[in-house]
């Protein structure tokens, strides 16, 4: 029941990356159609920063899973 329990926090804590990836590229891609626009190439920058928080987490996640596994 346990692994049960990690396996469904696992796919809540993928949910965000997966957005956060999806709006990484939605941002790069636009910061390249418009002319590479400041507001929007710091957006995208942040984006990033925050990509890389998640994928911290859910690698804290998985890690914490596999002990109580």
């Amino acid at each position: 029941m346990l692994i049960q329990f990690s396996i469904i926090g696992l796919l809540v804590a993928m949910l965000p990356l997966a957005v956060m990836i999806a709006f990484q590229f939605a941002t790069g891609v636009l910061t390249v159609f418009l002319d590479f626009p400041l507001a929007l190439a710091l957006i995208h920058n942040g984006g990033a920063a925050l990509l890389v928080l998640l994928l911290v987490m859910l690698n804290y996640k998985i890690r914490v899973a596999a002990r109580t596994a």
